[in-house]
């Protein structure tokens, strides 16, 4: 059984990650995604931690990358 972190389209240029699978910080999660962007696996503007009693990591696309392929790639 896979468990997966759910990701929502916010606005054209923004997501975010409100449900994390159990056993996951929200700092693996970034460090996760920072270290896809390097590796040229998605494009990203920036990462931010919203957390608080609710789990919300935003992030802010880079210019002219569609949300669709971005979040496809996250889940990969």
């Amino acid at each position: 059984v896979r468990v997966r972190a759910r990701i929502e389209e916010v606005d054209k240029k923004t997501l975010a990650i409100r449900d994390v699978p159990y056993g996951v910080t929200t700092t693996q999660l970034m460090e996760s995604i920072v270290k896809a962007n390097e590796q040229g696996k998605i494009k990203i503007k920036k990462v931010t931690d919203n957390t608080a009693a609710e789990v919300e990591v935003q992030i802010d696309l880079a210019p002219g990358i569609s949300s669709d392929i971005t979040i496809d790639a996250l889940y990969a």
